[in-house]
């Protein structure tokens, strides 16, 4: 293709035309909207690449509310069958990222999912323009289609709206300490571990707020065990968005409990299924998820970068 790529924002009038670059325009713009109603992405953060003055690519960012340093791309597209697709996308992402630095972020981090369409390709041009693979991950599903367990004795249950948000944050950091985990292992040396553990936290309030579902778990002496925090992806998917266990409680199956617990809270809200993700390291908690029926899905791959360097 003649000409050199372009990156500019998206302007006013384009959206169709951007969306039209991929295999779903109407998901493209009505997952756009959607963003942009949750105040969770801005036009300015849409960016497209225009090559002899016809768009060619097309990036948008997002952040949650909470956590603006930490911003997400989605509905990357480039001209995949072309000879010149990588050129465009790392011509694409670098100059982005660098106007998104410039509007206050920190961080970039991208995760691609085995099953959606071009995943090696954007895997590639993810890491040609720097943004680097830190971490695979799998993916599970629970359909609900299996008895479920019952209550585990000796634990007692408490939700959020018990415990306070003060004693759940600490919990967190007490439940990431020897994490398996390699993204909160990252988050925590950097960070520290109790900013590491508001961050976490406050991204999961971000996701979905319901303090009813989340849960800490004591033993009969009133000591922490562990905590899992379930929650709602859609009416009919739920999600295991984070189980952890205080280092002197592991290896004794806790896990378990607390993500059946997850399960039965999940059921009640009338979900079809229930997904949860781990670090392809943390053996123990996959392990947990197959003993508990769970299913694997396929894997899925975190990029990373800073952006303040």
């Amino acid at each position: 293709m003649a000409g050199e790529v372009v990156v500019r924002p998206l302007r006013e009038g384009e959206l169709d035309e951007a969306a039209s670059l991929g295999t779903a325009p109407a998901a493209f713009r009505d997952h756009y909207a959607r963003l942009c109603a949750l105040d969770e992405t801005r036009p300015e953060w849409a960016f497209v690449a225009e090559r002899g003055g016809r768009i060619v690519g097309r990036v948008v960012y997002w952040s949650l509310p909470r956590v603006r340093e930490v911003v997400h791309p989605f509905g990357l597209q480039v001209p995949w069958d072309t000879p010149d697709w990588m050129e465009t996308g790392v011509t694409l992402l670098r100059e982005s990222l660098g106007r998104m630095r410039a509007h206050g972020a920190e961080r970039v981090q991208a995760t691609v999912y085995a099953f959606v369409d071009r995943a090696r390709e954007r895997r590639r041009v993810l890491a040609a323009a720097g943004v680097v693979e830190v971490q695979e991950k799998q993916r599970f599903v629970h359909h609900l289609d299996v008895p479920l367990p019952l209550p585990a004795a000796g634990l007692a249950f408490r939700p959020r709206t018990q415990t306070g948000d003060p004693a759940f944050v600490d919990a967190v950091r007490r439940v990431t300490e020897g994490t398996l985990d390699r993204l909160d292992a990252e988050d925590g040396a950097r960070d520290g571990p109790a900013a590491a553990a508001q961050a976490y936290f406050d991204v999961l309030r971000d996701l979905h707020d319901d303090p009813d579902l989340w849960r800490l778990a004591h033993d009969p002496q009133g000591e922490l065990v562990g905590l899992v925090v379930p929650q709602l992806l859609s009416a009919a998917t739920g999600v295991v968005n984070y189980v952890g266990v205080v280092p002197r409680h592991r290896g004794r199956r806790h896990c378990d409990a607390l993500v059946a617990e997850a399960l039965r809270l999940l059921a009640v809200e009338h979900v079809e299924s229930v997904v949860a993700e781990t670090d392809v390291l943390n053996h123990p908690l996959a392990a947990s998820l197959l003993r508990l029926g769970f299913r694997p899905e396929g894997p899925l791959h975190v990029h990373r970068v800073g952006l303040q360097q």
